[in-house]
Order: structure tokens, then sequence, then C-alpha cells
């Protein structure tokens, strides 16, 4: 067996069966860290619409946690 080849039970295979529910119960787990690390992925894909202007999520190039809130700012 290749060290290279995939094994049945991959993450991405198992993401894929994931029920919505089961996917907003994982998100609760993670902690604050991990989260604003998932929304530094997430943010790419994302237009916000700012005081009538649109920004790109991929403008916000820091995301930080301080204290017990995400922080995202447009750089």
């Amino acid at each position: 067996m290749s060290i290279f080849k995939k094994k049945s039970d991959d993450v991405l295979v198992q993401t894929n069966k994931m029920t919505g529910d089961e996917i907003i119960e994982t998100y609760a787990r993670l902690n604050l860290y991990q989260k604003a690390a998932l929304l530094r992925l997430l943010v790419r894909d994302v237009i916000f619409k700012i005081n009538s202007e649109e920004v790109s999520g991929l403008n916000f190039t820091k995301i930080n946690v301080d204290g017990a809130i995400i922080v995202a700012e447009e750089e």
C-alpha cells in the first residue's frame, strides 16, 4: 500500500457527508482562534456592503482574536 494513497476515512470525504446541523455543531466546538482561522478562509468568498460601498472580503487581511471577539481589519 502506497503511503500517498488516500484513506477511505479521509477528512474531506467525511465532511462531504455532514449535514448542516453537524457542521454547525462542529463549528460550535471550535475555540475562538480556530474560528478566526476559518474566517480567514471564508471571507475570501464574501462581498460586504459598508455604507453603500462594496468591499471584498479579500481586503480584510488582518483577522485576529481580541479578547472574546474576532476583529477583521482592512489594510
